[in-house]
Order: structure tokens, then sequence, then C-alpha cells
């Protein structure tokens, strides 16, 4: 069963990404979704064979898609009906738990990737 209290909000779990979420989260939890995040990000980065240097970034995992979307809308004034999203201004990326898979991770990776790689 899942703890229903919010640990924190600075969480580091994994070499790349700080992971923050809502009222879901349990260290245990965040410790195995750290190790993951540090295998998919090796992989994303092998595959697109690019490297930032630092791959630092903000993982936020929220509840629902519907949480998702809120703040989406919330940052960007339109609906949407994503399931995670990734913010570059804020160096984070959005995702639904309900909805996680690798797949949907390792795309907003390179979402993360490409935005240091290629900036604006």
């Amino acid at each position: 069963m899942i703890d229903k209290k919010l640990l924190s909000t600075n969480m580091k779990y994994s070499r790349y990404a700080t992971i923050t979420g809502t009222d879901f989260q349990i260290k245990s939890f965040l410790e195995q979704i750290g190790s993951l995040v540090d295998d998919i990000v090796d992989r994303v980065c092998a595959r697109m064979m690019m490297a930032p240097d630092p791959m630092l970034f903000n993982i936020c995992l929220r509840g629902s898609s519907a949480d998702v979307q809120d703040m989406f809308k919330g940052f960007y004034g339109k609906d949407c009906d994503y399931i995670a999203f990734t913010s570059a201004t804020r160096n984070t990326s959005y995702f639904s738990v309900a909805d996680a898979s690798r797949r949907v991770f390792a795309h907003e990776v390179t979402h993360i990737i490409l935005n240091k790689m290629c900036p604006k």
C-alpha cells in the first residue's frame, strides 16, 4: 500500500533526476524509480549518441493524467490530453503515475536531451 504523505519536495534517488510528487510517494518506491531512471537515461543517451553535461533534470510524478493535464493548462493556458509532458524552461518532466511506462519516460527523456543539446 502506498503512503499518502508527501515526503519531501526535493528527493534525489537518481544520478540524473530529482524526483518529486504528490500524495502517493514512499521512499522505497522512489528508490526503485531512481534506479529505473538512471537505466533509461543511460540507454536513451547511448541510442541518441548524445550525452549532455550535466544531464540533470527534475521529474514530477502526478497521480493521474488529469493531474498532468491540469498542470499543463496552468503553465500554458491550453487544454491537452497528455499523460506526460516536459517543460524546457522548468527543466522538468511531468508524468501520470497511473499511465507511466518505460516508453513514455524514454520519450520525455528524449525531449530533455534535445532541450539541453539544442537550446533555443
